[in-house]
C-alpha cells in the first residue's frame, strides 16, 4: 500500500495527522474510506473524524497548511473561561507574574506567525 499518511502525532486519545490526497478523485475518496474503517476496527474503538480540509483544531493550536508549509496559531474552545487567579489574591507574587510569563512563552512557542 502506498504512503497516504505524512505525518501523524496522537496524545492520549486526540489524533493528528496529514493526508496525502490522491489526484484521482474517486481512489481517494476509496482510500479515506478505507482508511477510517481500518482505524475503527483496530481494538473496537470507534474513532470520529473530522471532515479533511487545510485548517484543523488540534488541542489549544489552529493548524493550517499554508502553501507548502504548517502555520500554527493559538486556539479558544468556546467554552474556555480564563479563570486565572485574581490578582488581589494572597498568592504569592511570584505565582501571578509566573502565570504572565507562562502564557507569553506559550504563544511565543505555539504561534508560528
Amino acid at each position: 500500500m502506498e504512503r497516504i499518511i505524512m505525518f501523524y502525532l496522537r496524545f492520549i486519545d486526540d489524533v493528528f495527522g496529514i493526508w496525502l490526497s490522491n489526484p484521482n478523485y474517486v481512489a481517494d475518496n476509496r482510500q479515506w474510506n478505507n482508511f477510517q474503517d481500518d482505524v475503527n476496527d483496530f481494538h473496537g474503538l470507534p474513532w470520529e473524524f473530522i471532515p479533511r480540509s487545510t485548517t484543523v483544531q488540534f488541542m489549544d493550536l489552529t493548524v493550517s497548511i499554508e502553501g507548502e508549509r504548517l502555520s500554527t496559531d493559538l486556539f479558544e474552545k468556546p467554552m474556555a473561561l480564563y479563570l486565572y487567579i485574581p490578582p488581589h489574591s494572597t498568592h504569592p507574587p511570584g505565582g501571578i507574574n509566573g502565570l504572565i510569563t507562562g502564557q507569553m512563552l506559550r504563544i511565543f512557542t505555539l504561534c508560528s506567525d
